[in-house]
């Protein structure tokens, strides 16, 4: 938290008090005010011992500064602290220690430590203990994915965005078949305790575009420095899963309207409070009937929502839609016989 001084002189004074403090040996007050006269002499300060022992309580009080007194010389207990340094109140910590609890699902990538690292230096101290001891219980419960998830890959990616660099991947598709890639990420992207990235490929089946690379589909990858990094001018990471039902994403297919009737009071009621997708509208609504449209891809993850809701929705349009999930219905029910 900042802190007021009580004036341009004092601030003056602070700096430099602060210096003296940080170094092992200590300086007494006497010494202090003999060296802050020199200092400030330029700018026409003068100060007596009483004025350095006000300022002193101010940085025990006001800062939170932990001066030690030994013999007749005063320090720093720790030589990294200062009154510049940033200051966190019970309230700031509390919210920290929030965000890291949602953060803590993360724990195991090596920014972690980072981050955790930066923050202790910088301001509260080790906050993230009990994040770390697995045996502590969360407050804050994130899941987690028990499967391979490419977590080792995010921070390269990151940097790569970060300055435009291009990567080469050693990658698995959908069919099974890996190859080297090289490609230009734009986004990292969660969903469902999975990673996954944007980048623009030339070496795709179709023409260049931006595509979708699951991060566990990765088996090897390299910053590159000489390879240039392609800018796809119709890329916009605010609207490129507009339409998506979690990362599915096809830029050669138009999203579809669909109306969907579910049945049920407790579905009336999610439904007013909670979208199924950001595109969602209310169409009609009685206490126990709700019917909505969304505009989205026609992909797997709509058919699983679908699906979802057994015989609680029923696809009012399109047709299409309709009749694709009445023939799995038909096609599971042999499953069933």
């Amino acid at each position: 938290m900042s802190k007021k001084i009580k004036s341009k002189d004092q601030g003056l004074r602070f700096n430099v008090i602060d210096k003296l403090l940080k170094k092992d040996k200590g300086y007494s007050v006497k010494e202090i005010t003999s060296h802050v006269n020199s200092v400030l002499e330029g700018e026409g300060i003068k100060v007596d011992k009483r004025t350095i022992y006000s300022d002193l309580d101010d940085l025990r009080e006001k800062y939170e500064l932990n001066i030690l007194k030994v013999g007749v010389r005063y320090k720093y207990a720790d030589p990294n602290d200062g009154y510049r340094k940033p200051r966190a109140n019970a309230s700031d910590k509390e919210t920290l220690a929030l965000g890291l609890e949602a953060f803590a699902s993360l724990k195991h990538l090596s920014f972690f430590d980072k981050f955790s690292d930066v923050v202790n230096r910088l301001l509260v101290g080790n906050l993230y203990e009990g994040i770390k001891d697995d045996e502590k219980k969360r407050i804050i419960q994130i899941g987690e994915s028990y499967n391979s998830t490419g977590y080792q890959y995010i921070e390269k990616i990151y940097q790569a965005i970060k300055n435009k660099k291009a990567i080469r991947v050693l990658y698995t598709n959908n069919a099974g078949v890996t190859n080297w890639r090289v490609i230009s990420p734009y986004i990292l992207k969660e969903y469902r305790n999975q990673w996954y990235m944007v980048s623009y490929t030339k070496d795709s089946s179709r023409k260049p575009s931006s595509s979708v690379f699951a991060l566990s589909k990765i088996d090897s990858l390299t910053i590159l420095d000489q390879a240039s990094y392609v800018i796809d001018v119709s890329f916009n990471a605010d609207d490129y899963f507009m339409y998506s039902l979690g990362v599915y994403h096809d830029l050669y297919k138009e999203p579809i309207v669909v109306k969907l009737k579910f049945t049920g009071a407790i579905h009336v009621q999610r439904l007013k409070t909670s979208k199924l997708h950001s595109t969602m509208e209310l169409i009609s609504m009685t206490d126990n009937e709700i019917v909505v449209s969304l505009e989205v891809y026609n992909s797997p993850d709509l058919t699983a929502l679908i699906l979802g809701f057994k015989n609680e929705v029923e696809v009012l349009e399109p047709e299409i839609l309709r009749d694709e999930i009445k023939n799995i219905i038909g096609k599971m029910a042999t499953v069933y016989h």
